[in-house]
């Protein structure tokens, strides 16, 4: 595994990335997301992963509180 970093409203997150019989996987506290590596390299569809599941987690906060 990897460690793979977004910035999402002025903060870094981090995560986890592995890839695996063309699939690239990405862990996070907020959870995780697989999806098929394209033509794209791996550490992109990581990164709009990670970036995808951190806006996820922000949303599923500020509609709690």
């Amino acid at each position: 595994m990897s460690e793979v970093r977004v910035v999402v409203d002025g903060r870094i997150y981090t995560g986890q990335m592995k890839t695996k019989r063309g699939l690239v996987t990405v862990t996070t506290p907020y959870g995780e997301r697989t999806t098929q590596v394209g033509r794209s390299p791996p550490e992109i569809a990581a990164r709009t992963m990670l970036r995808e599941l951190v806006k996820a987690e922000k949303a599923r906060k500020d509609s709690t509180a």
